[in-house]
C-alpha cells in the first residue's frame, strides 16, 4: 500500500504524478521541527514513525536542492531532493464554524490517515517497508547427487490488513526459504532491502537516508567467483563441530547474496555462512552490481539478463533503481566541499622597483595544483606596490563565485594583504611563510654583525634561523603563544640558560657536548641582539607562522615561470598572460611526478648533489665502524689529532676576523688600537720573569726562524724591503733623545750577543756580516758609493 503524507487535508502518495514524499529526518532536533509543523493542523497526531512521510507539496522552493533541474534533464523520476536543514511549512488550516463539525473534521481527518480499515496505529504499520515472508523448507542432503527445484516466494507490499503472496519457480538451483525466524545480525537487514525480491518498482525519495547519513562504505578490493550450488553444498554436508553427516540447511538469497544456517539433530550446533559482508544493512554484492552497471553506463535490462541467462542470482530492476536513488545518485552529485589550503605570492615583472605587470598566483598546497593567476597592469591600481594586493582580490573573488571554500591562505609578510584579509575575510585562516620571515631576520642579524663590538652576533646567526624553523615545525597545532615563547627562549639560551618563564619552560635539547660562545648579560651585542629578537612586531609576526604548510611550492613555480617569462624580454599583455598560462598548465602537469631514481632505487636528481649525498654518507658509515674497532691508544691520538687541528681552524678564524675588523677601522680606532696594544706588550714585559722572558724571546727567534725558513725569495725580499721601510719610517719620526737611547740600547744589546756567543758563533756571524756587506755593495749605485766612501774617511 502507498504510503500517505500526515498532514492534514493532504492524501498525497508517491503515485501521484509530480509528487514526491519524504521520510521524517533521523536528526532529533530536525526531526522534532517537522513534528511541530505537523502537530499545527493535527494536534491529537502522536507523532511520526520510521515509515511517515511529508509530501513535496509542503515544502517552499528554496527548500529543495538545485540538482533537481538536472534530473529532470536525464529523465528521472522520483529524485526530488531537500536541502540540508528544510522544514515543511505550508499546510492547510481547520476550518472550525461550531464544536460538534471541528470535532467531526478531526476525527475524519485521523481516519483518512489510518488504514481505511484500521486505526491510526496501523498507519505507521501500513508505511513500513515490506518483511520477507517465505516458507520455510528443511533440505537434508541425500548421499547421492540430485537436482533440486526450489520454490522462491515473493512477497509483494503488504499490510497487516492484507498480505498478498505469489509463488513463482526460480530456476536458480536452489532451495529458497526466507522466513523472518532464520538467525539475521540485524532484525532489519532484509527489511531494507525486500525491494530486491518484489517486482513492484514503487519507490520513494528518502531524504534522511539517501542524502544526509550515507556513509561512503570503504569496499575491499577481493576477487569474486561463480560457484555452483552443487559443490557448494558439499562443504556443508556434515556438521562444523561434531562432523556428523546430513544436517539440516536452511538457505537464505536475496539477490546474489547467500545465506546458510546448519542445524545439527545431533549435538544442536547451529551454524551461519553468509557469502557477502554487509554494507548499511545491504549485502556488499548487490551494491557493487549496481554500480558497476551505472558507472559503465549500461542498460539494467541488459545487463541483468545475462546472469539471467546463465541461471545466476541475481537482483531485479526495482532493487537497481532503489540502489541508484539511495547510494549511487548521492556519490555523483554530493560532493563534500574540502577546505582549501592556499598558498599566494606576488612577482613583478620588470627589474627594478617600479614595475609594470604584477602577476599573483594562487596554488593549492596539498595537492600543488596552480588554481588561478592574476596578471594585473600598474595603471589599474594606485601604484605598482598595490599590483599584489588587487591580484589576490581578484583570484579569491573567483575562487569563491566558483563555490569554492577557502580554509586557510599562507602568504608573506605583507601588510596591505594582511589588512584586507583581518578586515574584509576574517573567516579565512592567515598564516605568513617561514621561509620570508626567516629571509628578513636574516638580513637584520648580517646587518647587525657589521657594527661596532657585535662580531660575536655571526657565531649565533646561523643557529637562531634554525631556531625559527623548529619554533613552527614542533608546533604543529599552531598554538601562537607557544610559538612565540619558544622563539623568545633563544635569547636565555644565548647567555646560557636553558629554563625559562612562561608558556615554554625548558630547552628540549640535549646537554650539550660542544662548548659555545656564550654572550655575556648587558654586553653590546647581548643588548642589541635582544632587542632584535623580543621585537613587538616581529614577535607578532612570528605567532601567524604557518604550523603546516609553506609557500615553497609557488617559489618552484616561479622558476618555471622564468623560463615561459624572462624578466629580461619585453611583452605584450597578452602574449605575457598566455606564456603565464603555459606555465601553469606545465606545472600542473609535472608538478605530480616521481622523481627519478637510481638504480638502487633512491631519487637521483640533477646534477651532482645526490652522488656527493651518498659519498657523504658512505664516509661517515666507515668513520662510524673504525670507531667502534679502534683501540684506546688510536682514540687518544684521533682525539689529539682533532684539538690540534680544530686550534689551527680557530687561529685561522681569529685571524681573518681581526683582518676584517682592521679593514673596517677608521685611523683613530687603528691609532687607539696600536697603542692599546704596546701598552698592553709593555705591562707583559714589566710583569714577566727573567726565564719568561727568555723563553718567550726563545720562542720568538724560533717562530722568525721557522717562518723564514718556510718564505720564498720574493716574500724575503718583500718582508726586507718591508722591515727597512719601517725603520726608516721610525728614524724619521723619532727625537734626537729617542734615537740616542735606541742607538745605546742597539749598542747594549750588541755587546750582550757578543759576550755569550761562542767562537763558532762568533766566526759564523762575521761571515754573515762580510756577506752582507759585500751584498750592499753590490746593490748600492755609484751616488751611494761616493756618498758610503764620503762617510767611512769622515
Amino acid at each position: 500500500m502507498p504510503n500517505y503524507c500526515v498532514a492534514f487535508g493532504c492524501n498525497n502518495t508517491c503515485k501521484k504524478e509530480g509528487i514526491n514524499v519524504f521520510r521524517f529526518p533521523k536528526d532529533t532536533a530536525l526531526k522534532k521541527k517537522w513534528t511541530d509543523q505537523v502537530k499545527r493542523t493535527r494536534s491529537n497526531w502522536t507523532g511520526p514513525s520510521k515509515n511517515s512521510v511529508v509530501c513535496s507539496e509542503h515544502f517552499t522552493k528554496d527548500c529543495f536542492d538545485s540538482a533537481n533541474d538536472l534530473y529532470k534533464s536525464f529523465g528521472l523520476k522520483n529524485v526530488v531532493r531537500l536541502m540540508e536543514g528544510a522544514v515543511p511549512t505550508v499546510f492547510k488550516r481547520k476550518k472550525t464554524v461550531m464544536n460538534a463539525i471541528g470535532q467531526s473534521t478531526s476525527h475524519g481527518d485521523n481516519q483518512h490517515h489510518d488504514s481505511k480499515k484500521e486505526p491510526e496505529k496501523s498507519t505507521d504499520d501500513d508505511d513500513m517497508p515490506p518483511t520477507s515472508l517465505t516458507a520455510e523448507h528443511i533440505y537434508v542432503p541425500e548421499p547421492t547427487r540430485q537436482h533440486v527445484c526450489t520454490q522462491t516466494l515473493e512477497v509483494m507490499k503488504q499490510s497487516k490488513s492484507l498480505q498478498t503472496q505469489s509463488l513463482s519457480v526460480c530456476d536458480v538451483g536452489i532451495q529458497c526459504t526466507l522466513l523472518d525466524d532464520v538467525g539475521i545480525n540485524s532484525p532489519t537487514a532484509y527489511m531494507t532491502d525486500t525491494n530486491e525480491l518484489c517486482e513492484d518498482d514503487d519507490t520513494y525519495t528518502d531524504e534522511s537516508e539517501s542524502d544526509n547519513n550515507i556513509e561512503i562504505a570503504n569496499f575491499q578490493p577481493t576477487n569474486k567467483y561463480l560457484v555452483y550450488e552443487d559443490f557448494l553444498l558439499k562443504l556443508f554436508s556434515t556438521c562444523l563441530k561434531c562432523h556428523s553427516e546430513s544436517p539440516a540447511l536452511t538457505k537464505v538469497v536475496i539477490g546474489s547474496f547467500l545465506r546458510i544456517k546448519q542445524n545439527c539433530d545431533v549435538c544442536k550446533a547451529e551454524n551461519v555462512w553468509d557469502s557477502q559482508p554487509f554494507v548499511q544493512c545491504f549485502p556488499e554484492g548487490n551494491l557493487l552490481l549496481s554500480a558497476a552497471i551505472l558507472f559503465n553506463g549500461c542498460q539494467p535490462e541488459k545487463a541483468l539478463r545475462i546472469f539471467n541467462t546463465i541461471g545466476c542470482a541475481i537482483i531485479k530492476c526495482s532493487s537497481f533503481f532503489d540502489h541508484q536513488n539511495r547510494f549511487l545518485f548521492a556519490a555523483i552529485f554530493k560532493r563534500k566541499k574540502t577546505p582549501l589550503i592556499l598558498g599566494g605570492d606576488g612577482r613583478a615583472y620588470s627589474p627594478g622597483h617600479s614595475a609594470k605587470y604584477g602577476s599573483y598566483s594562487v596554488i593549492e598546497l596539498t595537492k600543488k595544483t596552480v588554481l588561478d593567476i592574476q596578471l594585473v597592469q600598474s595603471n589599474e591600481v594606485a601604484s605598482s606596490n598595490h599590483m599584489e594586493k588587487e591580484g589576490l582580490e581578484r583570484s579569491v573573488k573567483k575562487l569563491q563565485d566558483n563555490n569554492l571554500l577557502i580554509d586557510t591562505l599562507i602568504t608573506d609578510r605583507h601588510q596591505q594583504i594582511s589588512k584586507w584579509l583581518r578586515e574584509k575575510h576574517p573567516e579565512i585562516k592567515h598564516y605568513y611563510d617561514v621561509w620570508h620571515l626567516a629571509k628578513g631576520i636574516k638580513k637584520k642579524l648580517i646587518k647587525l654583525t657589521k657594527q661596532k663590538n657585535c662580531d660575536q652576533v655571526q657565531d649565533w646567526l646561523r643557529s637562531i634561523v634554525n631556531h625559527l624553523y623548529w619554533c613552527t615545525m614542533s608546533t604543529p597545532d599552531g598554538n601562537q603563544e607557544m610559538i612565540k615563547a619558544k622563539w623568545v627562549s633563544v635569547v636565555n639560551h644565548m647567555h646560557n640558560k636553558h629554563s625559562h618563564s612562561g608558556v615554554f619552560k625548558k630547552c628540549c635539547h640535549k646537554r650539550l657536548q660542544r662548548k659555545r660562545k656564550w654572550l655575556k648579560i648587558n654586553s653590546e651585542a647581548s643588548v642589541k641582539l635582544t632587542d632584535l629578537i623580543t621585537n613587538t612586531r616581529l614577535c607578532n609576526q612570528i605567532k601567524k607562522m604557518s604550523p603546516q604548510q609553506q609557500t615553497s611550492c609557488i617559489e618552484a613555480f616561479h622558476s618555471v615561470i622564468i623560463h615561459f617569462l624572462p624578466k629580461s624580454v619585453s611583452f605584450s599583455y597578452k602574449g605575457m598572460l598566455a606564456r603565464f598560462r603555459l606555465a601553469a598548465l606545465h606545472y600542473n602537469e609535472n608538478s605530480k611526478k616521481l622523481p627519478a631514481t637510481t638504480k638502487s632505487g633512491k631519487e637521483s636528481f640533477q646534477g651532482s648533489s645526490s652522488s656527493k649525498e651518498e659519498k657523504r654518507l658512505l664516509r661517515n658509515e666507515r668513520d662510524r665502524e673504525r670507531r667502534r674497532n679502534e683501540t684506546s691508544q688510536q682514540r687518544e691520538a684521533r682525539l689529539a689529532k682533532r684539538r690540534v687541528k680544530d686550534g689551527a681552524r680557530r687561529e685561522a678564524l681569529d685571524r681573518s676576523r681581526s683582518r676584517s675588523r682592521r679593514q673596517r677601522e677608521t685611523t683613530p680606532e687603528r691609532e687607539l688600537r696600536q697603542a692599546g696594544d704596546r701598552a698592553r706588550s709593555q705591562m707583559r714585559r714589566e710583569r714577566e720573569t727573567t726565564p719568561d722572558r727568555e723563553l718567550r724571546q726563545a720562542g720568538n727567534r724560533a717562530r722568525s726562524q721557522l717562518s723564514r725558513e718556510r718564505e720564498t725569495t720574493p716574500d724575503r725580499e718583500l718582508r726586507q724591503a718591508g722591515d727597512r721601510a719601517r725603520s726608516q719610517l721610525r728614524r724619521e719620526r723619532e727625537t734626537t733623545p729617542d734615537r740616542e737611547l735606541r742607538q745605546a740600547g742597539d749598542r747594549a744589546r750588541s755587546q750582550l750577543r757578543r759576550e755569550r756567543e761562542t767562537t763558532s758563533e762568533r766566526e759564523l756571524r762575521q761571515a754573515g756580516d762580510r756577506t752582507t756587506y759585500q751584498q750592499s755593495r753590490e746593490r748600492e749605485t755609484t751616488p751611494g758609493r761616493e756618498l758610503h766612501q764620503a762617510g767611512d774617511r769622515s
